[in-house]
């Protein structure tokens, strides 16, 4: 059932970097999928998200909203949309995962400006690194 409208070689074309924020606890995530998702990654131009469980309701193409709040940035939550756009399965310990990449829409990209300089803070002072 892993469906994937997005190439490896395009996955290496972001514009933007992104950030392993899986054990960043400064920041709040939710995403209106109504499933145990995990945030991983974030940068200015996507996210990227894991589950435990496949479901045909993440199938890619579909569109994402997220609601971002970054500790230190803003009280108030930046509301981005996005696109689904691959999941590729994983076995970790044993066990399968599947990997959800997000890009936000362009239209959003340019609210992320502060939350992509604060992203580059926190990798030069040690607490996420970009992937």
């Amino acid at each position: 059932m892993v469906k994937s409208s997005h190439s490896e070689r395009a996955m290496t074309q972001r514009k933007h970097p992104r950030y392993n924020v899986a054990h960043f606890e400064g920041l709040e995530v939710q995403l209106n999928l109504h499933c145990d998702e995990k945030l991983v990654s974030l940068g200015q131009g996507g996210c990227g998200f894991y589950t435990m469980k496949e479901s045909e309701s993440l199938l890619p193409p579909r569109r994402i909203f997220c609601r971002l709040r970054f500790e230190g940035l803003s009280d108030e939550p930046l509301e981005i949309q996005g696109n689904l756009v691959y999941c590729r399965p994983y076995e970790v310990a044993g066990k399968k995962v599947y990997y959800y990449g997000v890009e936000f829409l362009q239209a959003f990209q340019d609210r992320l400006d502060g939350m992509a300089k604060k992203l580059e803070e926190l990798a030069g002072d040690g607490f996420v690194f970009e992937i």
